[in-house]
């Protein structure tokens, strides 16, 4: 019996280290969409333009709260992967190990939220036209393609993640309980 408890702890930290990049990775695509979320608040911020700001003032509005969708979330999977680095090979992983894939789900559902939150800012931002504003430093142009970018990064990420929990899922049924 003692064979199969180490074959099943060899098992999960395997998993464990499985999961040690996607973790990194949502932490690093997320902090890029913040800066980009924090460049595009910074220059509708520097517009002294009155008719400008009233404009872009669902723009603003969408980006603030994603913000608050994604703040948490870089605190969360840096805070796992403080966990995961920190993890002594006397230690059981497996509660760390359903975390992060509750996490994942969790954050499958937020980012979702965040890729409609890009579209609608996207489409709000596609209706200015850029014609009638300079911005202080920026053409109306790039901050457009600041928030495509913003829209294309975050459906990728929901795409990744997505993808992770299904992976691990087949990969690892007896751990991962998969609804069907």
């Amino acid at each position: 019996m003692p064979n199969q408890t180490t074959t099943s702890q060899n098992k999960a930290f395997q998993v464990l280290t499985e999961l040690d990049k996607p973790v990194k990775d949502y932490f690093f695509c997320l902090k890029e969409i913040h800066a980009l979320h924090n460049a595009v608040i910074h220059f509708i911020g520097n517009e002294s333009n009155p008719q400008f700001k009233k404009e872009i003032q669902t723009v603003h509005s969408v980006l603030h709260g994603s913000l608050q969708i994604i703040s948490p979330w870089i605190v969360q999977l840096d805070e796992q992967t403080n966990a995961i680095m920190g993890i002594e090979e006397t230690e059981d992983p497996t509660t760390l190990i359903y975390a992060i894939y509750s996490d994942f789900q969790k954050l499958d559902v937020d980012v979702q939220h965040l890729a409609n939150l890009a579209k609608i800012a996207n489409e709000e931002i596609l209706q200015i036209n850029p014609a009638h504003f300079n911005t202080a430093g920026v053409e109306i142009s790039v901050i457009q393609l600041l928030v495509s970018a913003i829209q294309r990064m975050t459906i990728q990420l929901q795409s990744d993640i997505f993808a992770e929990c299904d992976v691990l899922g087949q990969l690892y049924p007896t751990i991962f309980k998969v609804e069907v």
